[in-house]
């Protein structure tokens, strides 16, 4: 079996584009339909495993298919982009400038805003905090993009703690000027892709702060254990 699972937005696009693929469209919010959680438990038998990219899965998600999978004993394993093997014709990531939202759009500077979310910090006795959402990294550090289509956010990670703000972006997509403003500000500039490593390496007995219905399973992860 292969399906495709969508609401009524997407009924007659699907089915259109579906056509002669094999692949059958299951039509969300029906009476008939079940979700492709209940389907799963429902047609899949005892100790399957359920594959799917953790990196474009929530914590949240996992968690909840991980428990209505309990029963049946059925396993996760998100270590893997399955579409990647088909996905022929793939865009590349886009390397798009960005550029400054200056103070009179944003209404505060990057840094008043990084002082806000640590005092939030200190008050939840966290000591770091990842990012993972685009609107909220882009709003953070008055930074815009173009690299969703109508959404102006770049794409990106970041990690705030006490002493640090760390942005996750690739070199090329960062101008020169912007480079300097952001250094001046104390921002520390990494690759997009170092993040889980750099994640890894958080100090023993620190409390990270992470929102599971936005961070990935992937980066979490990547969280040390202790």
């Amino acid at each position: 079996f292969a399906g495709l699972w969508t609401d009524s937005r997407y009924f007659l696009q699907a089915a259109e584009q579906l056509k002669g693929t094999g692949i059958e469209l299951c039509k969300l919010g029906l009476p008939e339909t079940l979700d492709y959680p209940e389907w799963l438990k429902e047609n899949l038998a005892n100790n399957s495993v359920v594959g799917f990219d953790g990196k474009v899965v929530t914590v949240n998600l996992a968690k909840n298919l991980q428990k209505q999978f309990e029963l049946k004993k059925i396993k996760i394993n998100s270590d893997f982009d399955f579409i990647n093997d088909i996905w022929t014709m793939r865009p590349a990531v886009t390397m798009n400038e960005i550029f400054e939202h200056k103070i009179e759009y944003a209404g505060k500077s990057r840094i008043e805003k990084l002082n806000e979310i640590r005092t939030k910090m200190s008050k939840l006795g966290a000591d770091y905090h990842i990012l993972a959402t685009l609107d909220d990294i882009n709003w953070l550090f008055n930074i815009r993009g173009r690299d969703v289509a109508f959404n102006p956010v770049a794409v990106c990670y970041a990690i705030i703690s006490q002493e640090s703000a760390e942005l996750f972006i690739y070199n090329t997509k960062i101008p020169s000027e912007l480079k300097s403003q952001l250094h001046n500000d104390e921002i520390q500039l990494y690759d997009y892709d170092a993040i889980a490593e750099r994640i890894s390496k958080i100090e023993n007995n620190k409390n990270i702060l992470v929102d599971i219905n936005k961070i990935n399973l992937w980066l979490y992860n990547s969280i040390p254990t202790n």
